[in-house]
């Protein structure tokens, strides 16, 4: 659930941009898909004067559809536009259960969050157009070249299917690139919902009534008008700068959150790879360098006198290079194949036992202690912590590599 904070944005985003409903019963009014677009595409684009436009939205509580969304400005022209974007799950455009966090400061109810879980979602986007970049390789002819990569966001076609059963969620994204280049990323996790709930809920209020000082919630509505959107944004803003700030206000016992498969999946044809090739001469001297490196595949004893010699890690016992090793010669069988016939890679985790993505209270804390980490943004700091849980969880995993998996 963390791979992908940059594409919760986007999603986020997109939903936000396309509907255009009034009634307050649904998650985003008017005014508020005008006001993020601005804010969103003035951060890329400052001090743009946007026209935002979509040619039909229908929906209700627990689906959406949009048709034709265009945002376009006089200077940049057509920045963005979208065929069709929809939407359906329990909820996912009820305004109260999306908002009831901002306005209430409290999570949902439990019975809420669980059916949302539970329910399966689905999300497509076709035909996600972006002018913007294609029109900018006819600024200088030294950049026509990149016309050919650049077109591949022409005409781009997103799918994303989300289901939790029996405690295990998973969730498969399907991206296409104007049918020439194909991404796919699936994954699943294990994790008891009512133990993760309970540790939010926990934590926010332990902000309330022992960070903010207030004796219960409706001494927090007093001071708030009953609306605590303000103080939320306040403590978004807050807690993006110094996230240390609230450490001791986490529970003590963390829950788990357990990985047990994921799959990332880059594909091309060979019409597409001889199109790149003809376009950027320079791939045929880094597929020659790459056979040259990968040529000879080194011993499992070889492999480890190498490791021992380069790290000085206590932790490298045999089970952990052997992991390694496992994953090295896989990459090796990978990357000979990949450099004969290029069409692709492809990248699986498994785990039976499950690599624990939540670190311990302990290790959480020594990071955010660390001045080096201090750059790091909050939005980014799941996906960092998932990194460093699957760097120190290799004995756990089977980790290997593929080439040219097929388009399916």
């Amino acid at each position: 659930m963390c791979y992908k904070t940059n594409m919760h944005k986007i999603y986020t985003l997109l939903l936000i941009f396309s509907l255009n409903i009034n009634s307050t019963d649904l998650f985003i009014t008017n005014e508020y898909i005008h006001s993020t677009i601005s804010d969103f595409t003035n951060e890329l684009l400052p001090n743009q004067d946007l026209s935002i436009s979509t040619n039909e939205v229908e929906g209700s509580r627990d689906n959406f559809r949009i048709k034709k969304l265009k945002v376009s400005s006089p200077l940049f022209g057509e920045i963005f536009k979208i065929k069709e974007f929809s939407c359906s799950g329990y909820k996912i455009n009820d305004y109260e259960f999306n908002m009831y966090f901002e306005k209430y400061f409290r999570v949902p109810d439990l019975e809420d969050v669980e059916i949302a879980l539970k329910t399966p979602s689905n999300c497509s986007i076709k035909g996600l157009n972006i002018p913007f970049l294609d029109n900018m390789t006819s600024i200088s002819p030294q950049f026509t070249k990149y016309s050919l990569l650049t077109s591949l966001f022409t005409n781009i076609n997103i799918d994303i299917a989300s289901s939790y059963v029996n405690g295990e969620f998973k969730q498969t994204l399907n991206m296409n690139f104007a049918e020439r280049i194909y991404i796919i990323n699936d994954y699943m996790f294990t994790g008891d919902v009512k133990t993760i709930y309970q540790f939010i809920e926990k934590f926010i209020e332990n902000i309330v009534y022992k960070y903010w000082g207030y004796k219960n919630y409706k001494e927090l509505y007093a001071d708030t008008s009953g609306d605590t959107s303000e103080i939320y944004l306040d403590f978004m803003a807050d807690i993006s700068s110094n996230p240390y700030s609230y450490f001791n206000n986490l529970p003590p016992i963390f829950p788990e959150i357990l990985l047990k498969k994921s799959t990332f999946k880059i594909m091309w044809s060979e019409k597409e790879f001889n199109s790149l090739k003809n376009n950027f001469p320079e791939i045929e001297s880094f597929l020659l360098e790459l056979k040259r490196s990968v040529r000879t595949k080194l011993s499992q004893d070889e492999f480890e006198n190498d490791i021992k010699m380069l790290t000085e890690e206590p932790m490298l016992d045999s089970v952990n290079i052997a992991s390694l090793y496992d994953f090295y010669s896989s990459g090796i069988d990978a990357l000979q194949e990949f450099a004969k016939s290029p069409r692709g890679l492809e990248m699986t985790i498994l785990s039976e036992e499950g690599i624990n993505l939540i670190p311990e209270k302990q290790l959480l804390d020594d990071f955010l202690k660390d001045e080096i980490n201090s750059e790091v943004e909050i939005g980014s700091l799941p996906f960092v912590l998932m990194l460093s849980s699957l760097g120190s969880s290799f004995e756990l995993a089977d980790i290997s590599l593929k080439a040219n998996p097929k388009i399916e």
